[in-house]
C-alpha cells in the first residue's frame, strides 16, 4: 500500500522471572529473580529477492536482577540465504557495577570477549534500556535522560539521549526520541498512555506498527514472503 514494502517482523515480551529462565546459567544463580525482555525477530535484505534473498533471524532474551546489580543475556543471529545459513551469537553478564563481560562467536569459530569498564553512576541494564520508553509513558514521566548502555551493533557501552512530550496533537499519547549514540540519527515512537507503542520510525523511512499474527500472515503469504 502507498509503495510500501514489507521487510520484516518482531514480538517483544517483559514479564518478572528468574535468571534460569534465560539458559545455560548454574543452578545457584538461576534462582535470581527480577525482569526479563525477549525480542524475537526476522528482517529481509531489501537489496535481495527471490531464493537468493538474505534472510536475518534474531533472538534475544535479556536479563536483570530486581536490584540491578546483575545482568545477563545471550543473543544468536542466523543469516540465510538460499541453503546456506550462518549463526551469530553474542552473551553478555555482569556481576557488580565495575565490569561488563561480553562474548562473541561467529561461524569461522573466531570467538572475541569483551570486558568494558563501567561506572555504577549513569549506567542503565540492557533489559531496562530495552524497557525504557514504555516505562516512561506508564509514570508519566516527561523530559530528558541520558545514560550509558551496551549496544549490541557497536560491541561497546555507549551514551544514549532519550527525551519524552506529550503529543501536542493527541494529549492521551506520547512522542518518545532516542538517540543511540551522540551522532546518530533520531528513532521516535508513538505510545499509548499504559506504554503500547503505536508507531516506532527508524531512519531511512523505514518504521514498525503493531499488528496481529494474523493479519502478519495474511499479508506475507499474499506478498508470497519467506515466513517458514
Amino acid at each position: 500500500e502507498n509503495g510500501e514494502a514489507e521487510i520484516g517482523y518482531r514480538r517483544i515480551k517483559a514479564w518478572a522471572g528468574t535468571r534460569s529462565e534465560l539458559g545455560g546459567v548454574d543452578s545457584n544463580a538461576g534462582n535470581e529473580t527480577g525482569y526479563l525482555v525477549q525480542i524475537e525477530a526476522r528482517t529481509l535484505d531489501e537489496n535481495s529477492t527471490g531464493s537468493d534473498r538474505l534472510i536475518y533471524d534474531s533472538k534475544g532474551t535479556y536479563f536483570v536482577s530486581e536490584d540491578f546489580s546483575s545482568e545477563s543475556w545471550n543473543l544468536m543471529v542466523v543469516v540465510k540465504q538460499g541453503r546456506k545459513s550462518t549463526t551469530f551469537t553474542e552473551v553478555g553478564a555482569r556481576e557488580g557495577f565495575e565490569e561488563l563481560m561480553v562474548s562473541t562467536n561467529d561461524p569461522s569459530g573466531r570467538g572475541d570477549t569483551l570486558k568494558l569498564p563501567l561506572k555504577k553512576e549513569g549506567y542503565l541494564p540492557l533489559a531496562l534500556s530495552l524497557m525504557l520508553p514504555t516505562l516512561l509513558a506508564e509514570t508519566e514521566a516527561t523530559g530528558d535522560v541520558a545514560f550509558y548502555t551496551y549496544r549490541s551493533d557497536a560491541s561497546a557501552v555507549t551514551f544514549r539521549h532519550d527525551s519524552i512530550r506529550h503529543d501536542t496533537d493527541n494529549p492521551e499519547q506520547w512522542i518518545h526520541r532516542t538517540s543511540v549514540s551522540v551522532d546518530s540519527p533520531q528513532i521516535v515512537k508513538q505510545l499509548e498512555n499504559d506504554g503500547l507503542i503505536l508507531r516506532e520510525e527508524l531512519p531511512g523511512g523505514r518504521f514498525w506498527v503493531p499488528t496481529t499474527v494474523q493479519e502478519l500472515t495474511r499479508i506475507w503469504r499474499e506478498k508470497r514472503l519467506p515466513m517458514d
